[in-house]
């Protein structure tokens, strides 16, 4: 099962300073085998997306940015988008993979997003304290 949700470390994580902005973060894509979610502590390939266009690992993200709504900091990535993959996944972890890949968050789909030979996109919302990639407060 992957249950939506930033991961117990990350937060403190934050406050400490562990994670910045010119870390190495990525996005990897995960089957509805995956067990992930708040005690999920590092990148693992157990349950990984195996298709044409993606590599065990995932794709970075890039264009990080962290701002400030209603009191809550929030932190976002660019979209990403990659062209002609075969592929299905029912979630994503975000983790750092400049800090011995530590997860940040885990992004569960609903469903199983596929993709065969086109687009496989994921857009991130506008951040809000409700909507973000990570919140911190």
């Amino acid at each position: 099962m992957i249950e939506t949700t930033s991961c117990d470390c990350v937060n403190l994580a934050y406050a400490n300073g562990v994670h910045q902005p010119g870390d190495r973060y990525r996005i990897a894509l995960y089957t509805d085998e995956a067990e992930l979610g708040r005690t999920t502590k590092k990148y693992t390939p157990e349950g990984e997306a195996v298709g044409k266009g993606y590599d065990a690992g995932g794709w970075p993200l890039l264009g990080r940015r962290a701002v400030l709504v209603d009191g809550v900091a929030c932190v976002t990535f660019d979209d990403v988008r990659k062209k002609q993959c075969t592929l299905e996944a029912s979630g994503a972890m975000i983790y750092n993979a400049s800090k011995n890949n530590a997860a940040l968050v885990v992004l569960s789909f609903g469903s199983p997003y596929r993709a065969t030979n086109g687009d496989f996109e994921i857009n991130f919302p506008a951040p809000t304290p409700n909507a973000a990639v990570i919140t911190i407060g």
